[in-house]
C-alpha cells in the first residue's frame, strides 16, 4: 500500500461510517423478511471484518435463508472489457445473496484462447484501469 498514512487513515474511518450503514441497511431487510445481494472482487477485504460478521449472522426473515456460500462470477463473461484493447477482463467477482443466483454466475469458458486483459496501471488519459471494473456491464446488469 502506498500514499500517506494520514490520508489512508482518515479514508479507512470514512470506509467504516460507509459499512456501518451497510448492516444497518441488512438489519432492517433481515427484520423485514427482506432479501439481500452483496458484490465484491474475490479478494476483498470486505469479509473478514467485523462488519461482514454482523451482516452473516442476520437470519433474514427465517432460519433457511441466510446470506448463500460464495458465489463466484467471471465478469468476463459478461462483456467486461479493457477500453483501449477491447480485451476481456476476468476479474473474479463473489456474489452472496438470499436466493440462488442462476443467471449471474458464469465461469470463463477461456474465449478460444485469446487472452485476458489487466486492471493494472492507467489508460493514455489519466485514468485508472481499475475504474473500468467498478461499474457494471450491460450484460451483467440485465440479468
Amino acid at each position: 500500500r502506498r500514499g500517506n498514512l494520514k490520508v489512508r487513515v482518515h479514508l479507512r474511518r470514512d470506509e467504516g461510517r460507509g459499512l456501518d450503514v451497510l448492516v444497518s441497511a441488512a438489519q432492517e431487510l433481515s427484520r423485514h423478511g427482506g432479501d439481500m445481494l452483496t458484490e465484491q472482487p474475490k479478494r476483498t477485504e470486505l469479509f473478514w471484518t467485523k462488519w461482514w460478521r454482523l451482516i452473516e449472522m442476520l437470519p433474514f426473515g427465517q432460519k433457511e435463508k441466510p446470506l448463500t456460500k460464495q458465489q463466484l462470477t467471471n465478469m468476463c463473461e459478461f462483456d467486461l472489457r479493457d477500453l483501449e484493447t477491447q480485451q476481456l477482463i476476468r476479474k473474479d467477482t463473489d456474489l452472496r445473496a438470499t436466493w440462488k443466483l442462476r443467471e449471474s454466475t458464469r465461469v470463463c469458458s477461456g474465449h478460444k484462447g485469446k487472452p485476458h486483459g489487466d486492471l493494472f496501471g492507467r489508460y493514455k488519459d489519466g485514468k485508472q484501469k481499475t475504474d473500468v471494473a467498478k461499474a457494471f456491464t450491460k450484460k451483467f446488469s440485465f440479468r
